[in-house]
């Protein structure tokens, strides 16, 4: 799949359909495109052709063209705030990074715990990092098999929450690692940090002074407390001050319902149409195609009958 995509890519590009965002400096901006000259005029004109469909040929849609910052209480009310984010987690072996609803369960058979590696020398080091810091006292071996360089884990029991590796001094107990249901995708390895929610909505800050003085200050001032409670009161400061580029169409629309209705009293049901931009960071994940897609760029309609989709 990865092979097409970059051939579909490629040949928009050859066509001038789209081009790599800054592709000058540095290889560009990974996930971002800009329109070449057709690719301008095919949005334009797809734009142009839902616009009549939707709105000029009906009498029950009326248009809209809301802002793209968007308030932290609309979105605060509409849930995603707290709720519009992906589990991201990293490797501590591998430094790869996934998420965590996606990754398959960790593969053990007859025992056996195999971390695929890219290379044997690769393998070696894992081998060293798993004996010092991951999982000490472990039994840790490098694959047999030259061609397929690996790291071998023998496990002695797993449950739902760790996995007992089989000790290196025979008379020793096993050692515990946690254990959440997944590993690694591309290596299987079971050597993770704990889950974090990643916040998919693009955030700025709205007024005269800059955001990071009064982080620096409430460091400065909680410079006692633990690393959580700095954390919260940061964001706390920031907060009042923050605004998201918008993650959906819908919040204005839903916004200016009200003003809507007292304006131009239209009858039930009808419809809030609009083509604008959406900001969606899509978690920062390498080697995925679905990266980093700051911009989306749509039309959609919403036809409100008794406040209701």
């Amino acid at each position: 799949m990865g092979s097409l995509i970059q051939r579909v890519v490629n040949l928009c590009k050859r066509r001038g359909l789209v081009f790599q965002t800054a592709e000058l400096y540095g290889g560009g901006l990974r996930g971002c495109y800009d329109y070449g000259p057709y690719g301008a005029l095919l949005k334009r004109n797809l734009a142009a052709q839902w616009w009549r469909d939707m709105v000029t040929r009906r009498g029950d849609v009326l248009p809209l063209d809301t802002a793209l910052l968007t308030p932290r209480s609309v979105l605060e009310t509409s849930g995603h705030v707290n709720n519009f984010t992906d589990p991201l987690v990293d490797c501590k072996l591998t430094k790869e990074r996934f998420r965590a609803d996606r990754a398959p369960p960790v593969e053990v058979h007859n025992g056996a715990l195999v971390i695929r590696a890219s290379s044997n020398t690769e393998a070696a080091e894992w081998v060293k990092a798993i004996q010092e810091r991951l999982a000490p006292g472990a039994k840790v071996t490098k694959g047999a098999k030259a061609s397929s360089p690996s790291v071998v884990l023998s496990v002695v029991r797993q449950t739902a929450t760790s996995l007992e590796l089989e000790p290196a001094a025979p008379a020793a107990e096993p050692v515990v690692v946690p254990y959440a249901g997944y590993a690694a995708p591309s290596s299987n390895s079971p050597f993770l940090t704990p889950s974090r929610q990643f916040n998919l909505m693009f955030s700025t800050t709205l007024g005269p002074l800059d955001p990071l003085e009064d982080i620096v200050d409430t460091v400065l001032r909680n410079a006692s407390a633990s690393r959580d409670q700095i954390l919260a009161a940061a964001r706390e400061r920031v907060a009042k001050s923050t605004v998201f580029l918008r993650p959906e169409t819908a919040q204005g629309a839903f916004a200016q319902y009200h003003n809507v209705l007292q304006t131009h009293s239209p009858k039930l049901p009808f419809g809030l149409a609009q083509v604008t931009r959406i900001f969606v960071s899509l978690s920062l994940i390498p080697g995925s195609d679905r990266q980093v897609v700051p911009q989306r760029d749509h039309g959609r309609a919403l036809y409100l009958s008794d406040g209701r989709v």
